[in-house]
């Protein structure tokens, strides 16, 4: 739990590759390991934010997105 940061990196670094089904499980894995997954789905469209003004992207942020908003 106190290295769950690097979920976050895992799991960026299979949604920009297209890999959703495997950067979800990974993302879902970080939510269950933070005591505030309402936080932490901001800080996810945040990396993604970030992400996207660097110009680095895959059209599985989208998918991402919609899941972080259920």
């Amino acid at each position: 739990p106190a290295q769950n940061w690097v979920r976050t990196n895992l799991g960026h670094s299979h949604l920009l590759r297209g890999d959703w089904p495997q950067a979800k499980t990974t993302y879902e894995r970080y939510l269950k390991n933070d005591p505030d997954p309402a936080e932490a789905k901001t800080t996810l469209a945040k990396d993604w934010d970030d992400l996207e003004a660097a110009g680095v992207s895959s059209p599985a942020v989208t998918m991402a997105r919609k899941w972080a908003k259920e």
